[in-house]
């Protein structure tokens, strides 16, 4: 057997071993040790060396770092907590974001989910320490997540209900509430198939976008999000009405393309805009409204974390 086989077969076994042996672990930081050599061992035969030697050199520190601090149990905020301790010792916003990528990335892989958003609850806890410690408030321009404004909630929680009322089960309701309850982007939802949800378990498996690292190193290839009782009765509903046979989301020609779904969504702001019945209080005495897009949604899903 080769040199490089029997490598390869070694470093199957090591990223493998965390499966069958978590209950013979010590403590937390065995745990997260052993989580941290199968990622790097995956990560060594999948992708370049250049960023192999990169996340090592950053999962290293973060180790030391949890292990100092003896945490009872690896959260989001330990993440976050180290890299704001990493901001303060003058690292470039370059060499940052690099480290919240591959927080991400590592967590994703612990937790089978999709690292843009755990980036994006690793962004917004440094920023909130950043804010509490320099007491003031900074804007959050280069953390890879943007606030929506007040209207712009306002105005969305109005077409929502506006669907559920009117328009329960159409395409749209149940495009925008999957949205949502998955806290994805409109692309990811359209490549959601009709095999991929689950009524009885209340369930979506959703592909992880290929851009990520754990998706193009196929590392983690899908995330399950468990969705409440009302949205997949949306989702039924839609199903009940419509020709779905493989994609989720469908028009007579197949897919529904993004164009669609983004006229389809102002089409439905417009007529709520300029229907005051259909407007809460707070936006009722507005001289213009915000303009809302499928962004815009996607922002508010990420708005509660």
């Amino acid at each position: 057997m080769s040199n490089s086989n029997t490598r390869n077969r070694l470093s199957a076994g090591i990223c493998d071993a965390h499966t069958s042996s978590n209950k013979y672990l010590n403590n937390e930081q065995e745990l997260v040790s052993l989580l941290t050599n199968s990622f790097l061992c995956r990560l060594e035969m999948r992708a370049a060396e250049s960023t192999y030697r990169s996340y090592k050199s950053t999962l290293t520190k973060f180790y030391q770092f949890y292990s100092r601090h003896k945490f009872n149990t690896l959260t989001l905020h330990h993440a976050g907590l180290f890299l704001y301790m990493q901001s303060q010792q003058g690292m470039t916003d370059k060499t940052l974001f690099g480290q919240r990528a591959t927080l991400s990335n590592f967590l994703a892989f612990v937790w089978k989910t999709d690292p843009k958003i755990l980036m994006t609850h690793i962004s917004k806890f440094v920023w909130r320490v950043k804010c509490f410690s320099e007491r003031t408030i900074t804007s959050p321009t280069g953390w890879t997540f943007r606030f929506v404004d007040h209207d712009s909630q306002h105005l969305i929680n109005d077409v929502r209900s506006y669907l559920g009322q009117h328009r329960y089960g159409s395409r749209l309701h149940a495009f925008i509430e999957t949205m949502i309850a998955a806290r994805s982007c409109a692309t990811t939802i359209r490549n959601i198939n009709f095999k991929d949800f689950d009524y009885d378990k209340k369930e979506l498996s959703i592909n992880l976008p290929r851009n990520s690292l754990v998706s193009k190193c196929n590392i983690v290839d899908h995330r399950t999000v468990s969705i409440q009782s009302s949205v997949a009765d949306i989702i039924q509903t839609y199903i009940d009405t419509h020709d779905v046979r493989v994609p989720l989301f469908v028009t007579r020609n197949g897919r529904v393309s993004p164009e669609t779904m983004r006229r389809s969504v102002r089409d439905c702001v417009d007529h709520v805009s300029n229907t005051p019945i259909l407007l809460s209080n707070n936006l009722r005495s507005k001289a213009q409204l915000p303009e809302i897009g499928l962004s815009d949604i996607h922002s508010y899903a990420l708005s509660d974390i």
